[in-house]
């Protein structure tokens, strides 16, 4: 059995709050199968083996389904648009609007290589509601603001606060994958962007069967 048939079971028996449809794991399957040809030629990741680009791009992203907390605030809004800053190869972005279809996802990566894999991928998979935009968060042009940021290995968190401010609506949702040295990142978030985002919700996960640790936060925009 692949890998990433074993990752879908184990989702199907371990997280309740996740359902995906034989489209969606498809889908899914197909992202990862492009990433990793596509990474042997130019660098959209640092992760190259088939297995751990399963657990760290599909598994470890899906798991912010599963909590019930974060789920809630975000089925407080009408509508969602998501900006995620630094995607790289597309690690949250892609993910997200494959298992949200209905959410309208920008994915902003400077570096046009990695933004143009994005590209393709789109193309390949029919993420209609996908935008994909080569420049800088600052150069972004948005009618309104969004209601979620996410970023995954994006720079810390008072930078990621810093950029999540230019398009976050207030109200709006901050969400960073991070790893169990969090807290010094938080420490160090300046004083006059610790005074826009409170930080509400921290969710830590241990996966044993596939050696995966971290934690999931969840900031609130409040000025």
């Amino acid at each position: 059995m692949r890998k990433i048939n074993q990752i879908f079971n184990f989702i199907e028996k371990n997280l309740s709050a996740v359902h995906l449809t034989d489209e969606k794991e498809q889908q899914l399957s197909l992202f990862v199968d492009l990433l990793l040809k596509w990474n042997s030629k130019i660098n959209l990741t640092a992760i190259r083996d088939e297995d751990t680009s399963y657990i760290r791009h599909i598994l470890e992203i899906i798991l912010f389904v599963e909590s019930s907390f974060i789920q809630e605030k975000l089925r407080s809004f009408e509508k969602i648009n998501v900006i995620d800053i630094g995607s790289g190869g597309g690690i949250p972005a892609i993910p997200l609007q494959i298992i949200f279809p209905e959410y309208n996802v920008i994915s902003v990566e400077k570096v046009k290589k990695k933004a143009a894999f994005q590209s393709y991928v789109k193309s390949m998979l029919n993420l209609d509601r996908l935008q994909v935009e080569a420049k800088r968060i600052e150069e972004l042009a948005i009618k309104e603001k969004c209601q979620v940021v996410t970023a995954r290995a994006f720079s810390s968190l008072s930078v990621l606060c810093e950029k999540a401010d230019l398009v976050l609506q207030k109200g709006g949702y901050v969400i960073a994958w991070k790893s169990k040295a969090w807290r010094e990142e938080y420490k160090e978030i300046k004083k006059e962007t610790f005074a826009k985002f409170l930080l509400i919700h921290v969710e830590e996960y241990v996966i044993k069967e596939y050696n995966l640790q971290g934690v999931i936060l969840l900031l609130k925009k409040e000025k």
